[in-house]
């Protein structure tokens, strides 16, 4: 799924900074990531207990987590600064804090930083 922001005609520049690529594990985890400032948002959706998360890695080596431990209904941004012109692939899943299990994945997305 592509989400665009309105932008005006022939505004490729805000078309791009408005694109975003996303996922949900339809358990409480929805994330998307921006090519525009190598951003990664997760939203918490569910009161579940776990803790939404993007799980991500790239095609040159480069991976992490993004976390949201803030609950139901927050967003967490994480701004990562990543080579152009490569890829990256990522999941929503969700995060056992204390027993540190994923589980509920998404299919994986990938698409070009």
């Amino acid at each position: 799924m592509v989400h665009r922001a309105p932008a005006s005609a022939g505004d490729d520049s805000a078309a791009a900074a408005a694109t975003k690529y996303c996922r949900s594990n339809n358990h409480g985890s929805y994330v998307c990531f921006q090519p525009a400032g190598d951003k990664l948002i997760v939203k918490d959706t569910a009161k579940d207990g776990y803790s939404a998360s993007a799980y991500w890695d790239t095609s040159y080596g480069r991976g992490g987590v993004c976390l949201n431990e803030h609950g139901k209904g927050q967003v967490v941004v994480c701004n990562y600064n990543m080579a152009e012109g490569k890829r990256i692939k990522f999941w929503a899943v969700n995060i056992d804090q204390p027993t540190n299990k994923y589980r509920y994945w998404s299919t994986h997305l990938e698409t070009v930083i």
